[in-house]
C-alpha cells in the first residue's frame, strides 16, 4: 500500500504496537525519533530541530527528513524533496 495519509500517527503517538503485532525494536526507534523531533520543535520552533540534525529548508537546498527509510531510523534527504512531491 505504501504510505498513506495519517500513516505516521501511530508512530508519532507511540501506539503502533496497538494496531497489529508487537512493534519491533526498529519501529520503536523510529517512533522515538519522530517524537523527539516533535518535542524539539515544540520546545524551540526556531532552532530546536537543528539539535535533531534536521537541517533548515531553503529553496536552494531542499531537505526532507525521512523516518524509517530503508533501514535508517531518521536521515536528511538532501535534494530528495522533489521525488516525494512528484508522487503526490
Amino acid at each position: 500500500m505504501g504510505a498513506y495519509h495519517q500513516a505516521e500517527l501511530p508512530l508519532l503517538f507511540g501506539t503502533h504496537g496497538n494496531h497489529r503485532d508487537p512493534s519491533t525494536k526498529y519501529e520503536n526507534l523510529v517512533s522515538e525519533a519522530m517524537q523527539d523531533a516533535w518535542q524539539a520543535f515544540a520546545d524551540n520552533p526556531q532552532h530546536g530541530l537543528m539539535g535533531q540534525h534536521w537541517e533548515q529548508f531553503t529553496p536552494r537546498r531542499n531537505v526532507v527528513r525521512l523516518f524509517g527509510d530503508n533501514g535508517t531510523v531518521a536521515r536528511n534527504g538532501i535534494g530528495e524533496l522533489k521525488i516525494y512531491e512528484d508522487q503526490c
